[in-house]
């Protein structure tokens, strides 16, 4: 189980090396915000196939780093089907996903973009008068 509760939770650390056992990763969420687990996929070397939901749609470009797919059980077995025939794209879409992750997500690039959407949106400092 990956996510939830109890003994049979994957723990966070242990996290890299459940994915590194994979070669894909599929999302078929129907709501998402962000999706932790895409971008932890794709930081880990995996390609990702997901539907339209949430950051998927900022992260993936199709036939790149990935595809989308519909929530529909042929189309999802499809993809994998033809993917699974490619292993050699399927290791391009994972190196492509870790560029992106390095390029767009990495800790030193999201910091850099906090700081600056804080510090634009902080009101003019005010001199206070000496006393």
């Amino acid at each position: 189980m990956l996510g939830g509760k109890g003994e049979r939770q994957v723990k966070r650390e242990d996290m890299p090396a459940l994915y590194n056992q994979i070669d894909l990763y599929i999302c078929a969420s129907t709501s998402e915000g962000f999706s932790q687990s895409v971008l932890e996929a794709a930081a880990c070397d995996r390609g990702v196939i997901s539907t339209k939901v949430g950051g998927c749609e900022d992260l993936i470009t199709e036939n790149h780093n990935g595809y989308f797919i519909r929530r529909d059980r042929e189309q999802i077995s499809c993809v994998v089907r033809r993917l699974e025939s490619d292993r050699q794209l399927v290791r391009t879409l994972g190196e492509n996903n870790r560029a992106v992750v390095e390029e767009r997500y990495s800790w030193d690039v999201r910091v850099r973009d906090w700081l600056q959407f804080i510090e634009s949106n902080l009101p003019a400092r005010v001199a206070t008068p000496p006393r």
